[in-house]
């Protein structure tokens, strides 16, 4: 695998994340709505915040990749894989969001579908699991399937524990 590896769908890219990515996740983490939705984000969401997100992200390509996700050039959206032992050695967790003004176009599912492939063909994955207080019709649309266990999630940008109901997507292994 490449140090930063780039994907490309039909309409997007995915790319490394970058030091110059900093105002831009600043302007579009200004939607309450992200951090609200995601477990490890705050909010309010500052410069400082966005340097340690990309600071935190920086050589982790195969522990933890993280990925830009672009239109026209432009940053709308992040998307990241972990490695979570708690489902297994071979089993990854994604994280994503996208930004207010490219919701309901499908571009998070274009993204989650080319990530989860990415986990299956690069990685190895064995499965991707995912928990979400809100967007269970992208996790639906790229083939994960609820597993019927709700479990509590720190949100930091809520400041409290929410219900998170969980994802699972397997694949199938050759014989």
């Amino acid at each position: 695998m490449p140090a930063s590896p780039q994907i490309r769908t039909e309409r997007l890219i995915l790319r490394a994340l970058e030091p110059a990515d900093a105002p831009r996740l600043v302007e579009l983490m200004r939607d309450k709505s992200i951090a609200w939705n995601t477990a490890t984000i705050p909010y309010p969401f500052r410069r400082e915040d966005a340097d340690a997100f990309l600071a935190r992200r920086a050589g982790r390509t195969r522990t933890a990749p993280t990925f830009a996700i672009a239109l026209d050039g432009e940053l709308v959206g992040v998307i990241g894989l972990v490695r979570t032992a708690t489902f297994g050695e071979d089993v990854w967790g994604v994280g994503y969001w996208i930004g207010a003004d490219y919701r309901g176009a499908g571009l998070m599912t274009e993204a989650l579908i080319a990530v989860a492939a990415f986990a299956r063909d690069e990685l190895g994955a064995a499965a991707i699991v995912a928990g979400h207080p809100a967007s269970a019709a992208v996790l639906k649309k790229a083939g994960f399937a609820p597993t019927g266990e709700k479990t509590m999630t720190k949100s930091v940008g809520r400041g409290c524990e929410v219900e998170t109901m969980n994802y699972r997507i397997e694949f199938k292994r050759p014989l």
